[in-house]
């Protein structure tokens, strides 16, 4: 917690490992280059806590907005391929932009990734995860605004909310009053490339 000493073991008294990155929270300053978190972050209501974003990827009129007006700065994120590397060079203009951020959000190819230790993995849009299993990690973004409680009510009503279409869809196909046998394919797009059908899950 803000203003507190940093702890050195876990609840159950298991020290940490040498080298473990700690984060004041609730965080104040935030980057991110993906989309996918800029959809959790607004569900939460915490868009004025983003100071650095790449407006190239974003589409949502408020985001743009805020980075037009100032509000936000908006800095190209756009990485090349390190295949050495297996992973995207940190670009420097985003790596300067972000020197003053508590929290910048990337992945595991550490796509607009600032080098620092700041940097957090947030895989949420990886192919193996269902559709509310990639929800459920706005519970772990949560955890750096203090912002648990909400995420868990949040995420509570979008699973109601999909269980009972589900449900219904279930009913009409029972009662033949819709079809049973619709199928969906979703085709990757990755780098200016089609990849093929993904098979992630959907259902």
């Amino acid at each position: 917690q803000c203003g507190t000493t940093a702890p050195t073991a876990d609840s159950d008294g298991t020290a940490f490992a040498s080298g473990t990155q700690f984060f004041s929270v609730p965080v104040q300053k935030v980057a991110t280059g993906l989309t996918i978190a800029i959809g959790f972050i607004e569900e939460l209501g915490l868009r004025s806590s983003i100071d650095v974003v790449d407006p190239g990827a974003v589409h949502a009129p408020c985001w743009q907005e805020d980075e037009e007006t100032g509000d936000m700065t908006g800095v190209d994120a756009t990485a090349n391929w390190n295949s050495t590397a297996n992973a995207y060079d940190t670009v420097a203009a985003w790596a300067t932009a972000t020197t003053d951020c508590d929290l910048v959000i990337t992945d595991r190819f550490n796509t607009a990734g600032s080098g620092t230790d700041k940097d957090v993995n947030f895989d949420a849009s990886q192919a193996p995860l269902g559709m509310l299993d990639r929800l459920e990690y706005v519970k772990f973004l949560s955890l750096f605004y203090n912002m648990e409680a909400k995420a868990n009510a949040y995420y509570a009503d979008q699973v109601e909310r999909w269980q009972y279409m589900r449900d219904r869809i279930k009913y009409a196909q029972s009662k033949e009053r819709i079809a049973s046998t619709y199928t969906c394919a979703w085709v990757e797009y990755v780098s200016y490339t089609w990849e093929g059908v993904s098979h992630a899950s959907f259902d």
